[in-house]
């Protein structure tokens, strides 16, 4: 496999200190991140940027004790009406997704709360560290991106019916473990025997995803 460079434009300077999720739509930049309440939409134009509550309540601004109640948004895609925000999972304080309903001009409206705990829970069998990462719209699928950091763990995608999904999210219902068609485990490599794993996706237009990949030497996927 060769390797090139990629040329990088600079859009936007963020006012958030981690991008866990990114969302290019209408001219705008939508962004979670993972210790925030916050949906942060950044227009093209340089306007000033906009907030849209994902959850009531405010984070401790101590750092020990927000990494402990923090919902961990890290996975953000396009969903039917807006977008699609997911909690990672890696503990039982980040198992909560939100549905963003967008506007015609692609400004952000509401956004609607819903448990993924019966689906995690469903999972931890299968995945015992589990840690989503990243979510993309993959043909009839919803595909999860499992990210392996940590001893023992392992990357991977979780296929999700994706029309059963949409159903459950305009119903406001929790998502189940019947929605899992199937768990795919991924490996990527090393370096300096370290594993690369997946950060995000995003959906190819002819089809398959666009991962980003990292190599982070931790114990787990909390550290």
């Amino acid at each position: 496999m060769s390797l090139a460079p990629a040329p990088l434009r600079l859009v936007r300077a963020l006012d958030l200190a981690a991008a866990s999720g990114l969302v290019r739509l209408g001219g705008r930049s939508f962004v979670v991140g993972d210790d925030d309440l916050d949906l942060h939409v950044y227009p093209d134009d340089g306007g000033p940027p906009l907030r849209l509550p994902l959850r009531p309540g405010t984070l401790p601004a101590d750092p020990k004790a927000r990494k402990r109640s923090k919902p961990d948004f890290e996975a953000l895609c396009r969903w039917p009406g807006g977008l699609l925000v997911l909690g990672s999972g890696s503990t039982l304080a980040r198992q909560t997704g939100a549905f963003v309903q967008l506007s015609p001009d692609m400004s952000p409206e509401t956004a609607r709360e819903f448990s993924l705990a019966p689906l995690y829970a469903g999972l931890a069998g299968r995945l015992p560290g589990l840690n989503v990462e990243g979510a993309a719209a993959l043909g009839d699928d919803l595909a999860l991106v499992q990210r392996g950091n940590g001893a023992g763990n392992r990357s991977g995608l979780i296929l999700l019916d994706r029309a059963a999904a949409e159903a459950a999210v305009d119903a406001g219902a929790a998502w189940t473990p019947a929605l899992v068609r199937d768990v795919r485990l991924l490996e990527f490599g090393t370096i300096g025997g370290v594993a690369y794993t997946p950060t995000d996706a995003a959906p190819l237009p002819g089809g398959g995803l666009l991962l980003s990949l990292a190599a982070e030497d931790s114990p787990d996927t909390y550290a």
